[in-house]
């Protein structure tokens, strides 16, 4: 019963500490945009369809268009292959990446709040 008890208790430390974090961000983020922005910095550069095999679970025109409003916020870098045109390759950008930090900061004070 005490094991139930201290579930709970994490559980509402856990809703609590979430929401405080999430009414001081500036744009909420989905977790798939997180798991985009994650998927570009373990990477470093990534083209459009490397992109697109990684998410298959998403529809690309879904991707085009978050890699779009990421590009226009100046979360992300593109570039053309100069070899074939087509192919366009996105990267983080230094907002791109102080976002990400401030994200996985939050993550990791959940955690905290979670093992304490």
């Amino acid at each position: 019963m005490e094991l139930e008890k201290l579930i709970d208790e994490i559980s509402v430390r856990m809703g609590l500490l979430k929401a405080k974090q999430d009414t001081e961000e500036d744009g909420r983020y989905s977790e798939r945009d997180i798991l985009l922005l994650e998927l570009i910095d373990a990477n470093k550069k990534m083209s459009i369809s490397e992109i697109t095999a990684k998410f298959q679970v998403v529809g690309k025109s879904v991707i085009s268009s978050t890699i779009s409003n990421f590009w226009k916020a100046q979360l992300f870098n593109k570039e053309k292959n100069f070899k074939n045109q087509r192919i366009t390759h996105v990267s983080l950008t230094t907002k791109g990446k102080d976002l990400l930090n401030e994200i996985r900061k939050h993550k990791y004070e959940r955690f905290s709040t979670l093992i304490e």
